[in-house]
């Protein structure tokens, strides 16, 4: 008798556990069907992965001869039957160009584990020096790294040198007494954000399992082809003067872009705010044949000019004014949800949009698209840094001495444009210096171009207080878009 009832007691707890597995199942399986259901990826095979050429930035064709800011990619699993996608770096919307990227996770994985081994090498390779750069101790967060990654880019191309470590002379923006880390390390200045070219690489969970997945199956040829590959472009760049035809534009482009992700590695406090300051609507909806991670940069505050309150209705065009002063422009955002819309049109397939939202107005403007847009506000998921809009009201121009929020906006710049990175498309604004450098970080964790809308007409290759339109013919290089910076000119520049 008792021995049966044992037997019942031990049967009930299997039955129990078993319908606890049952639920933990379905509560997982409900829960990849309302992320972003990497399920329902087009599956590809790992052998026809495999067979994707490292994404060349040399080219092996002594008449390459395509327009020097035209960027050419292909889509991965074609073989050269679809039609090539051309984006002019110098211009305003090159979104036609989502056709052309890769759709499965384990092929994004793919390249972004190389990009993580492009970079390994070109640190392994290099000579680290102390930082050759000006530090840019009055200059925003945006304006400081792309300054910085212009020298460090032209360092590696000509010298083969990479520098060490940043600065650490006094920063307006960086206050290392906020943060027990830096204290606990005497980090001062930049180093307090930005750790070491040589320190480990600060990955996220895509970087990281892109890594699992892919580290240790990709061959060694593949790995001599990376070697092989920056070798010849670094000599087509020093040696474009005497040599037949020059490097594609995407090799300069993503080039440049592995530098910006070099230098701007993060350090544990901008890594820790990052995540105690990130909130996430997850929508409830049916699941998608595909999920595209969007970035949207959203400018206002003192971006805005005399305009604020009285945003612009539509997107600028490449032949716009110049945003000078009191001439800077904010738009409506009817312009930016436009943009998102097309995305998601020229997307193949039942396709959700993952929004990496950054603003200085994040409550009011995800208020807005809520009353406004309900459908995309309950469709797509929305990522967002939740700040005191507080942080962003201040007194004069955000460089000036009246401004005495400095310290915290800078770490709020650190966190906007890591957010900014997550993207595979970019919609926001090319001619801010800010807006350059979410975009080229993007490229450099995916390893790939990312498609891009600017609102403001000004493109990556001109800056906002140019007439981008104006300067299109003089953008004749690559080198000429990625590295002109009029106020840092040199003298036999202006010769």
């Amino acid at each position: 008798m008792m021995k049966n009832q044992f037997n019942k007691k031990i049967a009930s707890f299997f039955i129990l556990l078993l319908f606890a597995i049952a639920i933990q199942f379905y509560t997982l399986f409900k829960w990849i069907e309302r992320h972003e259901a990497k399920d329902a990826d087009p599956v590809v095979a790992l052998s026809a992965i495999l067979d994707i050429p490292v994404r060349h930035m040399a080219s092996d064709d002594q008449f390459y001869e395509e327009e020097a800011t035209i960027v050419v990619t292909h889509s991965p699993h074609t073989n050269g039957i679809i039609e090539p996608c051309k984006c002019d770096l110098v211009s305003i919307d090159c979104l036609d160009s989502i056709r052309c990227m890769s759709q499965d996770t384990r092929t994004k994985q793919y390249f972004a584990a190389l990009g993580v081994m492009t970079r390994e090498w070109i640190k392994e390779n290099a000579t680290l020096v102390d930082e050759k750069v000006y530090p840019f101790p009055t200059e925003p967060i945006g304006k400081g790294v792309q300054y910085s990654t212009i020298e460090a880019w032209e360092n590696w191309i000509n010298l083969n040198e990479l520098p060490h470590k940043s600065d650490d002379m006094k920063m307006m923006f960086v206050n290392e007494t906020l943060y027990p880390f830096c204290k606990e390390h005497d980090l001062k200045g930049k180093r307090c954000f930005f750790g070491d070219s040589s320190a480990k690489e600060d990955l996220d969970d895509f970087e990281r399992e892109a890594l699992e997945n892919f580290s240790q199956i990709i061959s060694n040829a593949k790995k001599t082809d990376i070697k092989n590959d920056m070798i010849q472009f670094r000599n087509q760049v020093r040696k474009r003067n005497k040599m037949k035809g020059r490097a594609p534009a995407l090799g300069y482009l993503l080039s440049f872009a592995h530098m910006t992700r070099i230098n701007f590695n993060r350090q544990p406090p901008i890594r820790d705010t990052y995540k105690n300051h990130i909130e996430r609507v997850v929508t409830t909806a049916p699941h998608m044949d595909r999920v595209i991670r969007v970035s949207v940069h959203i400018r206002r505050a003192d971006s805005c000019g005399e305009s604020e309150n009285n945003y612009e209705k539509k997107a600028s065009e490449l032949d716009s004014i110049a945003q000078t002063g009191d001439k800077r422009m904010c738009y409506e955002l009817s312009v930016y949800m436009d943009a998102l819309l097309k995305i998601q049109e020229l997307a193949e397939g039942k396709t959700r949009l993952d929004i990496y939202l950054a603003t200085d107005h994040t409550g009011s403007i995800m208020e807005e698209i809520q009353i406004f847009y309900p459908k995309a506000y309950k469709d797509w998921n929305w990522n967002f840094l939740n700040y005191s809009r507080d942080i962003f009201d201040y007194t004069g121009d955000i460089e000036g001495k009246q401004n005495k929020k400095q310290a915290i906006q800078g770490e709020t710049a650190m966190a906007d444009l890591w957010h900014l990175s997550h993207g595979q498309v970019f919609v926001g604004h090319l001619g801010s210096r800010f807006g350059k450098i979410s975009w080229l970080l993007s490229m450099a964790r995916r390893n790939a171009f990312v498609p891009f809308f600017t609102v403001d007409g000004h493109s990556f290759c001109c800056e906002i207080d140019e007439a981008c339109g104006k300067m299109k013919p003089y953008i004749s290089s690559m080198e000429n878009c990625m590295t002109f910076v009029h106020d840092v000119l040199k003298k036999t520049d202006e010769e």
